[in-house]
């Protein structure tokens, strides 16, 4: 696997997956920005604002609100992207599409292809201070409720056997009739692990508000950087840079973030706990060897 860039998100995605809360004229600068990416980094401020058909202070205000000091500061980050996704040109989703006419070796070439993508796309997305609150969250929770409809499901089981292996009290559920009434009775000090890679699942979204409503904390796992999961969320991890106009009609690269994202809480917590951790490990270990002799 190439050299891992963490927290280095695509500037381009950012302005993707905000676009469901920008405004009329936000929108407008948006749409400009996308459609003349490799022109902006030789225009001034003024020109953008008038190509865009916006205002000087529109483009310092949607500047700051994707993170940056301002106008200067987001060119330089897009003059870093435009270089390093040139070097990337070929690893765009649409280069892994199988086709009928595919060999074996093909298709292992282009679904490994695929998964390093996704995973340099996740590594980029990565917080370290927001993963080590929602680590703490975790090893400080009373319960901890992991949740996921669909192929979510699959990961949200998956978390469950992890986190529970190292002594959280912790339940699963995949029914979303079920995880809406245990949310509603969720108290304080608990937490609620919300899998959803659209962060639009309504099951979910609606089961991370009456948890809110409740008192409990929600850790969020999805691939949209902008989403009615990640508004109602306390700390909000991300698994790709996908953005709501970008779906991926299989289900293997969201599960694939998912997976490496549990994985990285889990290993965190262990390290956090200890000999405690590896204690708690050995003696689930233990317990389903014999299961496994019997």
């Amino acid at each position: 696997m190439k050299s891992i860039q963490f927290g280095t998100v695509n500037v381009i995605a950012v302005i993707q997956s905000m676009e469901p809360v920008l405004n009329t004229a936000e929108k407008a600068l948006a749409n400009y920005l996308l459609e003349n990416v490799n022109d902006i980094i030789s225009l001034t401020i003024e020109q953008v604002a008038q190509n865009s058909g916006t205002s000087y202070s529109t483009v310092v205000r949607f500047c700051q609100k994707l993170g940056f000091q301002g106008f200067k500061d987001f060119k330089k980050k897009l003059t870093n992207d435009i270089i390093y996704n040139e070097s990337r040109k070929d690893e765009n989703m649409e280069s892994y599409t199988i086709s009928y006419e595919e060999s074996e070796r093909q298709i292992c070439e282009k679904t490994f292809g695929q998964f390093e993508n996704i995973l340099q796309s996740c590594a980029s997305l990565l917080n370290f201070d927001t993963l080590s609150q929602a680590v703490d969250m975790i090893l400080n929770a009373s319960m901890l409720y992991i949740i996921g409809s669909g192929a979510s499901a699959a990961s949200a089981l998956y978390a469950y056997t992890q986190l529970i292996r190292i002594g959280r009290r912790c339940a699963m559920e995949s029914d979303p009739t079920i995880y809406q009434m245990k949310a509603s009775l969720a108290n304080e000090g608990e937490v609620l692990i919300a899998i959803s890679s659209s962060g639009r699942t309504v099951s979910v979204v609606s089961a991370a508000e009456k948890a809110k409503e409740r008192g409990a904390n929600v850790i969020s796992i999805s691939d949209f950087l902008v989403s009615p999961l990640q508004q109602t969320s306390d700390i909000c991890l991300y698994t790709t840079t996908r953005n709501s106009k970008k779906y991926v009609d299989i289900d293997i690269p969201h599960t694939i973030g998912q997976i490496a994202i549990i994985d990285i809480l889990y290993s965190c917590c262990c390290v956090k706990l200890g000999d405690k951790g590896n204690q708690l490990y050995q003696i689930t270990k233990e317990a389903t060897d014999m299961g496994k002799s019997k």
